[in-house]
């Protein structure tokens, strides 16, 4: 069995957990948001923001992700920074960390 993304955190960040899935939980609510509007530089900067940061917390397919929706961003790609967002998204329902 597979263990639980929070099993994988690494110990020294485990008391920085609550403040990272908080930022999450907020930053994932934005997404959406920014992408309507055309806001791909927030956008890039949010998703720059867990590149590495989620490799830390045991989430490294949303490191992956954040790092392709950065990517995109910078490219000014809104259809495939829009994939990115919704396989953002689905990781984050996945883990438990939004309502699907």
């Amino acid at each position: 069995m597979e263990k639980h993304w929070r099993e994988q955190v690494d110990p020294f960040f485990e008391e920085l957990l609550p403040e990272f899935e908080r930022n999450l939980q907020t930053d994932s609510a934005r997404l959406d948001g920014l992408l309507q509007s055309g806001q791909l530089a927030d956008l890039g900067r949010i998703a720059h923001n867990y590149k590495g940061t989620a490799g830390y917390f045991g989430l490294t397919e949303l490191g992956h992700v954040a790092l392709n929706l950065d990517a995109h961003c910078k490219a000014g790609d809104s259809a495939a920074a829009a994939a990115a967002v919704e396989a953002w998204l689905k990781i984050v329902i996945r883990v438990g960390l939004r309502a699907g």
